[in-house]
């Protein structure tokens, strides 16, 4: 209503306070998980890259969350990217739960799933949730996902990156 009646800078306020509700009420949501140790792993792709988003659960809780784009991804797949993902980031990182959420499944998830294994030096399962509790918070995980991809944009078109924004239209 703000915005309708020409009130932009309230509007945006609003807004803002709107998206810090949202952000209280995500980490209230993961408490309803058992204490499980994860990480849920989304993503938004785009014409020239993918915005990749983090949760890390530590025992029920959500501890952090993260996100990294991914570059020259126009011709790749979900599962393309996905894995590329998990290869790369678990392998800069020394910490590997017991359990991986992931949107897409991944290409050779035996070699990973061995890898990540090794690396953790115990089980992890990697795997991608058709209900439940884990999708829901997978869902809330890509919804974070493309409104990093939607203000990437956003702040691409105010630096004046109009070769890339025009590309996206």
């Amino acid at each position: 209503q703000a915005a309708d009646n020409l009130e932009f800078e309230r509007a945006a306020s609003l807004r803002d306070q709107h998206r810090a509700i949202e952000k209280v009420h995500e980490g209230q949501k993961v408490l309803h998980l058992t204490s499980e140790s994860m990480d849920v792993i989304a993503m938004a792709p785009s014409t020239a890259e993918a915005w990749v988003e983090i949760f890390f659960i530590r025992e029920g809780k959500l501890i952090d969350r993260d996100h990294f784009i991914m570059a020259g991804t126009e011709d790749d797949d979900p599962r393309r990217i996905t894995t590329a993902f998990v290869q790369q980031f678990y392998n800069a990182n020394p910490y590997v739960p017991p359990r991986i959420v992931v949107q897409h499944p991944l290409e050779d998830p035996e070699a990973i799933h061995h890898w990540l294994e090794e690396k953790r030096n115990g089980k992890v399962l990697v795997h991608v949730p058709q209900r439940g509790e884990k999708r829901k918070l997978l869902e809330m995980v890509a919804e974070n996902a493309l409104e990093g991809l939607e203000q990437l944009k956003v702040r691409q078109v105010e630096r004046g990156d109009m070769d890339s924004a025009m590309a996206e239209l």
